[in-house]
């Protein structure tokens, strides 16, 4: 408990709770986090230089530039290192380096600009040539560029061909199972229907029947236009017309008794 003329009092000067401002980065947090944010997290908290060059207040977020560009405890290389110094040293030391070495420095140097030139002029000759080699094959390089353009015209043409037969395929694939399905119904009507007759081949005419009497009457029968020819023509035609069933033996094309009397009567 606390008496209420001392509460405004502990609020702003005692609580530990109380927030505050840091005067350095102006971030507000609890007056008891005070010492975490000044040791850790404050980037404006001034610190010593970790090389202990004498600097001192630099803020925290800037040591490290301080350690790579100013501070003098710094190992550093001479400003002409490609020119061929081999100085390595504190930064401290570096003015009095550079005093002592001018004259050496310069001849470095002078050495250097004229072993670069040297070399530029060695890179523009090559320049120079490579110029004229273009030049020279220019017409092969028109030809070959020519020729890159068909191979990619070609490349859009059998991507096409590729499409088109993958739809042909698709096509053909339907087509035979249709051709599939056909078959399995004949197959079935087949068994459905075993006596039903197949056709069969014609054999070759037999010379030996020529004996027969029916033979002799049918052979004049057929130049003269007689009834007994028109009757073996109609049987041979229903004979071939029908395909089926018909051995096609020569006996299927003989006149019977009946036909021959009939074909005796009316020649008469």
């Amino acid at each position: 408990m606390m008496q209420r003329r001392l509460l405004h009092k502990h609020i702003t000067s005692e609580c530990p709770n109380r927030m505050v401002q840091c005067e350095h980065c102006e971030k507000e947090f609890a007056y008891c986090h005070t010492a975490c944010h000044e040791d850790i997290e404050c980037p404006r908290f001034p610190v010593n230089c970790p090389q202990e060059c004498g600097e001192g207040e630099i803020p925290r977020e800037e040591v490290e530039s301080h350690v790579k560009d100013d501070c003098v405890m710094t190992m550093v290389h001479c400003t002409y290192e490609e020119a061929g110094c081999t100085f390595y040293d504190k930064r401290r030391n570096l003015k009095t380096h550079l005093e002592i070495s001018m004259e050496e420095h310069l001849n470095r140097a002078w050495s250097t600009l004229l072993k670069t030139t040297e070399r530029v002029n060695k890179l523009e000759e090559v320049e120079r040539n490579m110029q004229r080699l273009l030049l020279k094959n220019d017409p092969e390089i028109t030809d070959l560029r020519v020729e890159v353009g068909n191979r990619g015209e070609l490349r859009n043409d059998m991507e096409k061909m590729r499409r088109l037969c993958k739809k042909n395929e698709d096509e053909i694939y339907a087509l035979i199972r249709v051709v599939q399905i056909m078959q399995s119904k004949l197959n079935a009507n087949e068994e459905n229907h075993p006596g039903k007759p197949k056709k069969r081949n014609l054999p070759e005419k037999k010379n030996d029947d020529s004996k027969s009497p029916a033979r002799k009457i049918l052979s004049a029968a057929v130049g003269l236009g007689t009834d007994a020819g028109r009757i073996w023509r109609k049987r041979a035609n229903r004979n071939d017309l029908a395909g089926l069933g018909s051995d096609y033996e020569w006996s299927d094309y003989e006149l019977s008794e009946t036909d021959v009397e009939e074909s005796e009567e009316s020649s008469q």
